[in-house]
């Protein structure tokens, strides 16, 4: 039963003033909704020659996923990790809403069909993990992390859907990252050289100081718990 929508109009919160923002109303007129789910819709629009995503979320007023996507991108940004430009969020009668800067470029699980060159890939590859090992030095995990997350644009890949990165205390919440990184790259049929160089890289460039076989022992553990489980 899709949830109704009042037409009560949507109120912004927080507006990034360098950039004109496309108007968001209660009906969501000219918005083209790509997805219905559940807990929140998607929808884009092409807006003074820019293209925008927004992310319309039902939910309590004890919980606030808009501002919290928006949050994660800019601390995101701060750390020097690309990912997409978060333009306001808000709230309307039955949740939050928030509205993103569309970027060129295309999933990592599409690398087959927009024919990347090797040496492209292993390029994204080097810069993936430099990215992943700043958040989690930052002590921060992304809690989704696969290749249909890592966006890939001109030289360099971009983390979304960043509305679940949190701190964390131990080690597991890093294992959970990489090992559904793994589980999502083999998946997709990513070359397993590319995943040994990725792997490499992130733990050259961490200051965590890991035991090498016992970190990567344990993301292979949980990357076949994740492909049992998925079977």
């Amino acid at each position: 039963m899709p949830v109704r929508v009042s037409l009560t109009q949507p109120v912004w919160r927080q507006q990034d003033p360098g950039r004109p923002a496309p108007p968001v109303d209660a009906s969501l007129a000219g918005w083209e909704i790509q997805k219905r789910r559940r807990s929140h819709w998607n929808a884009r629009r092409v807006y003074s020659g820019e293209t925008y995503f927004l992310k319309w979320f039902f939910h309590t007023r004890w919980s606030n996923p808009a501002r919290r996507e928006w949050e994660n991108a800019r601390s995101l940004a701060a750390l020097g990790i690309p990912t997409v430009l978060p333009v306001g969020w808000g709230v309307h009668s039955h949740g939050s809403y928030v509205v993103l800067l569309g970027s060129p470029g295309f999933q990592a699980d599409e690398w087959e069909r927009q024919r990347v060159p090797a040496r492209h890939l292993q390029h994204h590859a080097l810069r993936l993990a430099s990215y992943v090992a700043r958040l989690h030095d930052a002590r921060l995990c992304h809690r989704d992390l696969n290749v249909y997350h890592v966006l890939l644009y001109a030289d360099t890949p971009r983390l979304i859907d960043v509305g679940r990165v949190m701190t964390f205390v131990r080690r597991r919440w890093i294992v959970k990252d990489l090992a559904s990184l793994l589980y999502s790259a083999r998946r997709e049929g990513i070359p397993p050289y590319i995943c040994r160089l990725f792997f490499r890289a992130y733990l050259q460039t961490t200051r965590r100081n890991w035991k090498r076989r016992r970190i990567l022992q344990a993301v292979e553990l949980k990357a076949e718990r994740y492909r049992r489980h998925n079977a």
